[in-house]
């Protein structure tokens, strides 16, 4: 076998330099597959990581009035006062540009693939608006943004005079 394959390759004695060569040239043939295959590759996608309702405490207020404190859902939740047992809504604070902070009740509907959108507003009780991706206010129609609570409020505290 030693002879017919140095006949093939064309030498006259097989010493393994011609196989040491074809290792060599395999290899860098290999790895330039390699880095043509990840340059050329579609990006992966990124998807941002998203809390949904249930992972945060929210403000609930039932259709008497009472309002509360407790995990979010998508479904409304039961009014914990004793003898109330009415269905709550979620609590919103939008800030308008115009008219400041506007609390409003939501109502939230699961979407396909586990996420969760708004599906209708309130700013008056039992009055509902169906919304798509904008919130409006009720009062000027500038488009709302759900306003952000800083989680360190002023303190009260004077700074000390030099």
């Amino acid at each position: 076998m030693r002879g017919t394959i140095a006949k093939v390759a064309g030498s006259g004695e097989f010493n393994g330099q011609a196989a040491k060569y074809s290792f060599v040239a395999a290899s860098v043939v290999g790895l330039m597959l390699l880095m043509l295959w990840f340059y050329l590759r579609p990006e992966a996608q990124i998807h941002a990581v998203q809390r949904s309702s249930r992972d945060v405490v929210v403000s609930w207020r039932c259709s008497a009035g009472h309002v509360f404190s407790r995990r979010g859902s998508y479904l409304q939740a039961d009014c914990p006062v004793t003898g109330c047992g009415k269905k709550a809504n979620i609590l919103v604070t939008y800030s308008c540009p115009r008219h400041g902070a506007i609390v409003a009740e939501v109502k939230i509907v699961q979407i396909p693939g586990g996420g969760e959108r708004v599906s209708a507003v309130s700013f008056s009780p039992r009055l509902w608006d169906h919304v798509d991706d904008r919130i409006v206010c009720p009062k000027c129609g500038s488009l709302l943004t759900p306003q952000k609570e800083n989680p360190f409020p002023r303190s009260d505290a004077r700074v000390p005079s030099p």
